[in-house]
This record gives C-alpha cells, structure tokens and sequence, in this order.
C-alpha cells in the first residue's frame, strides 16, 4: 500500500462545454492508481469533485477503486453551496440545462481495512458486529482511524463564495485537516498554483498537477527523492551545489 491517508481529486471531467484546460474521458478517470497511494492499513478518505452529470460515476468509481484496494467503501456527499461576492446564492452561472447549479458535490470515499483487530479478513456478518462496537465506544474514542469516532464533525454543507473558474473553496483542505490530523500524509491530484498556496496553510500535502508553474516541495525527503529523480527541474540553488 502506500502513505496517503487522504486524496483531493479536481478531475477534468469531459463535459459539453468549452473548458480552458484538457480534459480527460471517464475511462481515464477510473483507471488513476489511486488504490497504489492509499495508506490500506489506516481509514482513508478519498474526496473526488464531480459536476452534477458526473456525481453517480463518482460514486461507482471510489467504489471500485475500494475493490482494487482491498478495502471497503462508504461514499458520503459534500455539497458546496456557491455564493456571489454579495454573500447571496449564486443566480447567474454557467452551468445546468433545467436549472441554473448553484451547488457542487464531492463525493467521498471513506476506506477502511476489513480486518478484525488481530489482523484477519473477516465476513460481512462480523463486519457488521465490528462496526456496532465501534459506534458504541466512539464517545470514549478519539482514535482517527475508527468510524464514527470523531470528537468533532464538520458540516457537510460549505457555503463559500465563486473565485476563479473551477477553483474550489479552501474549507476543504480544513475539512481533511481535521479527519486525518496534520500528521498524516495528504495528496491533491490536478492541483494548480492557487492549491498549493491553500495547501501550504497546513502540513503534509503534495499536490500534483500540470499547471503548476514551479515545483515546491515542503517535505526534506521527498525534496532529495524528487532532485535525484529529476534533476532537470531541480530549483538552481541546488544544482550549483552539486
């Protein structure tokens, strides 16, 4: 498995409509090595943005990349209520056929291994008796790993205002921040300049995306992996060391 407890996906669905950037077919979408990155040992969290067309696949995808994982899957649904600059519901988009969409889901995945706590598979029946006892000691648990063990729940409701074209509010990031602990490793995939930027505000996040002018790397290790792999994007400071 890998070291991510938690994915930020923005994907470049395919849609009916003239986008400033490339998109990618559904097909492409799915076949993302996403169960690769996933931390299989620990609860992970999967947050997937889709249009209103694209939301059911998103659903079916975070389930089959839970399958490819070897772990199981319950999909939840984030809703971002759009808001002008005058705090007012947005009433004048771009978007929707019968009816203007001043809202946008992420879907997401909420993983976990289907293990006992001895570090056997288990059938569905246990399963059910596993997650029975966890919700009844959740008000003594603060563990992360556990669902339903949360001391604190955010809304699933954020109401942010429309900046750019398809960027995303940044309560989302505050959002992960507090499921998985600022320790935990975090990965955003098809990121931009404005997400790093976001990101930076908290730690442990790698954000990956072909529209990020320069590579910025806040973790030591991953800095050195990435200038050995890489030398020909290396910052120049560096090279002149070497």
């Amino acid at each position: 498995g890998g070291e991510f407890r938690a994915v930020l996906i923005d994907p470049p669905w395919s849609i009916s409509m003239a986008l400033p950037f490339p998109s990618l077919r559904d097909g492409e979408i799915e076949n993302l090595k996403i169960p690769a990155v996933l931390d299989r040992a620990r609860a992970c969290y999967v947050f997937l943005w889709a249009t209103q067309r694209k939301t059911p696949l998103a659903r079916e995808i975070l389930q089959k990349w839970g399958s490819r994982a070897g772990m199981r899957v319950v999909t939840h649904d984030l809703v971002w209520v759009k808001l002008n600059q005058l705090n007012r519901l947005v009433s004048a988009g771009r978007t929707g056929y019968y009816f203007n969409h001043a809202k946008e889901t992420c879907v997401v995945g909420v993983y976990y291994p289907i293990v006992d706590r001895q570090g056997r598979g288990i059938d569905e029946e246990e399963e059910e008796n596993e997650k029975k006892e966890n919700e009844e000691g959740s008000e003594n648990n603060n563990d992360n790993d556990t669902l339903n063990s949360f001391p604190f729940k955010d809304s699933d409701v954020i109401c942010a205002k429309v900046r750019e074209v398809s960027r995303k509010p940044d309560e989302i990031y505050g959002i992960i921040e507090r499921l998985v602990g600022s320790n935990s490793k975090k990965l955003e995939l098809f990121a931009r300049n404005w997400n790093v930027s976001s990101a930076r505000r908290y730690q442990n996040w790698v954000c990956i995306g072909n529209q990020i002018q320069k590579t910025v790397i806040m973790d030591d290790e991953i800095s050195k992996k990435f200038d050995r792999e890489y030398p020909e994007f290396a910052p120049a400071a560096t090279k002149s060391k070497e």
